[in-house]
């Protein structure tokens, strides 16, 4: 059976991006995305990950983020900085309970609707604008 998304990666230095492409957002083709990041991001041994996705359809709703950040839990993410770009420019209030709900189970993460902010928050940024 064909994977439902298609992922480019390209490695600098610690850093690795990837371009996410195909498929929608249907919860068991996000988590299965992530898996294969994941294990893309250990195999590396990448310390921050920019991914970029071009994947139409309405964002993940909160009764799958649960989950999903429980699915993910325990795969190494935990300690790579993630900025996640969505160009279909979602950048709501449910992506910011997303990024909330992603530290509650380790991570370090950050939603954005472009590469630029992303990028800068990658290198610069704080996980908390007060801390």
């Amino acid at each position: 059976m064909p994977t439902p998304y298609q992922l480019a990666f390209r490695s600098f230095g610690d850093d690795l991006q990837v371009k996410i492409t195909g498929g929608e957002r249907v919860p068991e083709n996000v988590l299965d995305c992530w898996l294969r990041i994941a294990a893309e991001v250990k195999l590396r041994g990448s310390k921050r990950l920019l991914a970029i996705s071009h994947v139409e359809g309405e964002p993940m709703q909160l009764e799958h983020m649960h989950g999903f950040f429980a699915g993910m839990t325990g795969l190494g993410l935990e300690g790579v900085r993630v900025a996640y770009v969505d160009m279909a420019g979602f950048k709501t209030p449910l992506m910011e309970t997303a990024e909330i709900l992603a530290s509650e189970h380790g991570f370090s993460a950050r939603v954005f609707d472009n590469p630029i902010a992303a990028e800068l928050w990658l290198r610069h940024g704080h996980d908390r604008p007060w801390g």
